[in-house]
């Protein structure tokens, strides 16, 4: 079924609230997009869920739920993690057993919660891929949260502690029946190894490690939480999406962001005065329009507009706007 902008995201947002992978073909001649069946043959995108199709007439996109970390243990390496994590674009949720630590305070941003690790982990969706980073204080926490973990369709897993904690804990799992090929996706000690001592070091190396995984992993592009929230509740009046990049550009083709009623910007795509005039341009659709936008600057273009060395960047810009806003 053929929709147009409006009602697409607003059905959209809504399956990618619920975790839910979507394969999107869009035309881009009459601005209409469908969702295909995942048992529908589906065009081969690249790593961003994106690619043009039929000389550019048609677009293939792969849209996934923003990746969602879940941190076991809100101590003093936990704090850099968050805030590291949230820099690249996961939703962060921290779990502990003390009141003072898993705190908004502490965690601003995240979603944060106190109590017996075993309940609260229980107490979280079974049916999703999240990102797993255990850093407890102790052995008995941490087979309790790896063990969970273990039980869920994981994205990735990752354990801190020492070589001889770390097999202790490995143990404790085979006893529990978990295999050997199981047990083995488990990155543990955690990190890459980037010699990290102090709490920002190690907090480094683990967020090198989630983006590395995250890389061979990708498959779509994700919408963040300040874009769902416009296109849910019916604030963004435009939508602009990055379809194609050649030479430099700041993001990459997937990346999305709206135009609210209000003025403000959900999501980005590169900032500085590219993103402006794009802005502007957007401002001027006409209910339902939609229209292909090319940016293409030269060196010393690129240098005002935050695009370093140049480079040609193709956008689809698609109305949400209700007659009723006219």
């Amino acid at each position: 079924m053929n929709l147009k902008p409006a009602e697409f995201w607003k059905q959209a947002a809504v399956r990618l609230q619920h975790g839910e992978e979507l394969h999107v073909l869009r035309n881009l001649e009459n601005g209409t997009s469908q969702i295909i069946s995942k048992t529908t043959p589906f065009p081969k995108t690249e790593s961003t869920g994106i690619a043009l199709l039929e000389n550019g007439s048609q677009c293939a996109q792969v849209l996934i739920p923003q990746p969602e970390l879940i941190l076991c243990g809100a101590g003093h390496i936990a704090i850099p993690v968050c805030q590291i994590a949230q820099m690249l674009e996961f939703s962060v949720t921290v779990l502990d057993d003390r009141k003072e630590f898993a705190s908004a305070e502490r965690f601003p941003g995240a979603s944060t919660h106190c109590g017996n690790f075993a309940e609260l982990l229980d107490s979280l969706p079974m049916d999703r891929s999240d990102w797993f980073v255990i850093v407890t204080r102790g052995h008995a926490d941490d087979s309790v949260c790896l063990e969970h973990a273990l039980k869920t369709p994981f994205a990735y897993i990752g354990m801190i502690g020492s070589k001889t904690k770390v097999q202790h804990t490995m143990e404790a799992m085979r006893a529990k029946g978990f295999s050997e090929e199981l047990l083995s996706q488990v990155h543990a000690p955690i990190g890459l190894p980037i010699g990290g001592v102090t709490p920002a070091e190690i907090a480094v190396s683990i967020a090198a490690q989630l983006v590395e995984v995250r890389r061979q992993k990708q498959t779509g592009m994700w919408l963040g939480e300040d874009v769902l929230h416009s296109l849910l509740s019916g604030q963004a009046k435009a939508a602009v999406t990055v379809l194609s990049k050649k030479g430099s550009g700041p993001r990459g083709p997937g990346a999305m962001m709206c135009l609210n009623y209000d003025g403000s910007l959900s999501g980005t795509i590169g900032g500085g005065e590219a993103e402006h005039l794009v802005t502007r341009e957007a401002s001027s659709l006409l209910p339902g329009e939609t229209r292909l936008l090319t940016c293409t600057m030269d060196g010393k273009q690129a240098a005002n507009t935050g695009m370093v060395c140049g480079g040609q960047v193709l956008l689809l810009l698609e109305s949400l706007k209700e007659r009723s806003h006219q």
